[in-house]
């Protein structure tokens, strides 16, 4: 019996072992592995960089070789680090990169950004939250952790060295940092939920969700989620006023950050555009019947162009009073079905994740080295590749469309019967499960209606990353359920034979 409780430690350790290092070699052997900018980096990089190496405008003109080597079909691999601070918006993706940059300033140059440093934060965070899954597992699971941890572990390693989540790494994206918020915002459930309150469980709840919430605008509605699991209704009956801390601190504040920044946004109506043009009315049966009731009579021949095209620019110019996403809700309303609609086509695009459309080919414009650059396509972008086992996986068994959304909230129920459970790794599964399966369909469902189906598989990396984690959660919740009921039955079985 002592060498079987003796197997536990060592067991413990040299699982701990394998995935770290899995996860250590997958990330090593994809640090150039990037995405290309569509437009979207100049958003937030300018804190740091006004542009690339080599280049003398950040915006070459349409058309030109440098346009081309600009946009959409490299991974440009040096970037000038002249912070020049000329963004008016704010991201929590900026503190995801600060601790790259450190590294950057003090291992390679001051004057020149080697993009995958910006990547360092994101993937050790992805390391720190396996360890913090093992740990959480020898903790609450018995003997049955080293089992309980290849369940919850194998899987989240192949998911967290997924080559199409990680490229967004080594980018100027602000989807690492939305990743990021939802890894913060599970650790603060399974710290938290159930237990009882304490005098820092807002504050480090709040900081959690602003996470989330402040990488993109097109996060804001994640708090609805968050703030149910995270403020301890229950407890918090008959106390209105520390009830109101949690509200103003978790919902509010996470909440009127994203919301203020998108009321002042200055693509808000290119995003409106997209919403009406290129979502709401490609849905409707009666997409005249809409234009009519809002005055645009003679915008019909806009629907299904995208904002950047020459229609898109004249349908801004003669209409913008009504490109607003209130007015799209006021379509919603008068055809409800459509809302419906949104969240199917939504959940029909799940589960591809690799974006085509955006290279992967790495072009090293070093500083001191002139045109033409030496190019290549890192060997780990191939399709048959192991690290990206886990999208493959997700193409062949993963539900999609309706099929989905009925799973998602099966999953949802399920996980809130988890709630009353007298067993707290059953609670936590439940509420973390719960998190991410409503949270998923939500998403789903916003960034149809905040952007149409422009870019729609990018603006998805969230829901998807929500959705992954529910799979990955349901097997551990059968596992523990079975745990538990042999554990009772072999208690049951000694009391019988003592």
């Amino acid at each position: 019996m002592m060498e079987t409780r003796g197997t536990v430690p060592v067991m413990k350790w040299i699982l701990m072992f394998i995935l770290a290092a899995m996860l250590l070699v997958g990330h090593a052997m994809q640090m150039h592995v990037g995405h290309a900018d569509n437009g979207d980096f100049s958003r937030m990089m300018t804190w740091i960089t006004s542009g690339p190496s080599g280049f003398e405008q950040n915006w070459p003109e349409e058309g030109s070789l440098e346009y081309h080597e600009r946009f959409y079909n490299n991974v440009l691999a040096f970037w000038k680090l002249d912070v020049p601070l000329s963004t008016r918006w704010v991201s929590s993706v900026v503190l995801l990169w600060l601790p790259g940059l450190v590294a950057n300033v003090l291992l390679y140059s001051t004057s020149t950004v080697y993009l995958p440093f910006v990547s360092l934060a994101p993937r050790l965070l992805l390391l720190v939250m396996l360890l913090l899954l093992l740990r959480w597992t020898e903790r609450h699971t018995g003997e049955a952790a080293p089992l309980f941890a290849c369940v919850l572990g194998i899987p989240f390693v192949f998911f967290a060295v997924n080559t199409d989540y990680v490229a967004y790494f080594t980018s100027w994206y602000q989807e690492p940092a939305s990743l990021t918020g939802l890894l913060f915002i599970v650790i603060a459930v399974a710290r938290y939920f159930g237990r009882d309150d304490s005098r820092y469980r807002p504050w480090i709840s709040a900081v959690a969700v602003l996470f989330l919430t402040s990488a993109k605008v097109g996060n804001m509605h994640w708090v609805l989620p968050a703030a149910l699991v995270l403020i301890p209704w229950k407890r918090l009956a008959g106390k209105p006023r520390r009830l109101a801390v949690y509200i103003l601190f978790v919902f509010i504040l996470p909440l009127g950050v994203p919301l203020l920044q998108g009321l002042l946004y200055g693509t808000k109506v290119v995003n409106a555009y997209n919403s009406l043009f290129g979502g709401t009315l490609l849905f409707s049966d009666a997409p005249q019947i809409h234009l009519d009731r809002i005055g645009m009579s003679d915008a019909s021949r806009y629907i299904g162009h995208h904002a950047y095209g020459d229609e898109a620019r004249e349908c801004m110019e003669r209409y913008p009073e009504y490109l607003n996403h209130a007015v799209v809700a006021g379509i919603l309303v008068n055809e409800p079905m459509l809302a419906w609609r949104m969240l199917v086509f939504a959940a029909d695009s799940m589960q591809r994740t690799e974006l085509r459309d955006f290279d992967k080919h790495v072009l090293y414009n070093r500083p001191d080295e002139a045109r033409p650059w030496a190019r290549w396509l890192p060997a780990a972008v191939g399709n048959a590749t192991p690290l990206n086992t886990w999208s493959r996986i997700k193409l062949a068994i993963f539900p999609k469309g309706t099929l989905l959304i009925a799973s998602l909230c099966a999953a949802a129920l399920l996980f809130i019967a988890a709630f009353r459970s007298s067993d707290h790794v059953l609670r936590v599964i439940g509420a973390i499960g719960f998190f991410l399966a409503f949270g998923a369909c939500i998403d789903m469902w916003m960034q149809v209606f905040g952007d149409g189906r422009h870019e729609l598989l990018k603006h998805l990396f969230l829901a998807n990353v929500a959705q992954d984690g529910v799979w990955i959660l349901l097997p551990a919740y059968v596992f523990r359920v079975l745990q538990i009921r042999f554990s009772r039955r072999r208690k049951t079985w000694m009391e019988e034979w003592t």
